[in-house]
């Protein structure tokens, strides 16, 4: 795979993957998300074009 060099995630990913968590629908991507906490760069694995890759993306400050 591309690994982490595959730059940062783009309209049309399916994540399918952040850090160590699975993520099949929206109630397991706001877990992970949360599990992960804030301002940090994780690793998410998403489906690009038919191809699964891993990208470092970083999670912003939850609003208050």
């Amino acid at each position: 795979g591309a690994g982490a060099t595959a730059g940062r995630l783009r309209v049309g990913d399916v994540i399918r993957q952040i850090g160590r968590y699975r993520v099949r629908n929206m109630a397991e991507y706001v877990a992970a998300v949360r599990a992960c906490g804030a301002n940090r760069i994780v690793k998410i694995t998403v489906r690009r074009r038919g191809r699964d890759l891993t990208v470092a993306q970083p999670l912003g400050a939850a609003d208050k």
